[in-house]
């Protein structure tokens, strides 16, 4: 399992929006390789500070 957080930046229809969404994912090993199992994208804003 992996949890990860993702910063973006981007303009919607002239809006500016800074996104920190965490996004969880689960892999799973076929024969050698890992692939990915099991994705989800929290949308908001992620308190980073938690992160100690």
């Amino acid at each position: 399992m992996c949890i990860i957080t993702l910063g973006s930046k981007f303009s919607y229809e002239g809006t500016l929006n800074f996104n920190l969404p965490t996004v969880t994912s689960i892999f799973k090993k076929l024969s050698n390789d890992w692939k990915i199992h099991w994705i989800q994208r929290s949308s908001g804003d992620s308190d980073l500070s938690l992160w100690v």
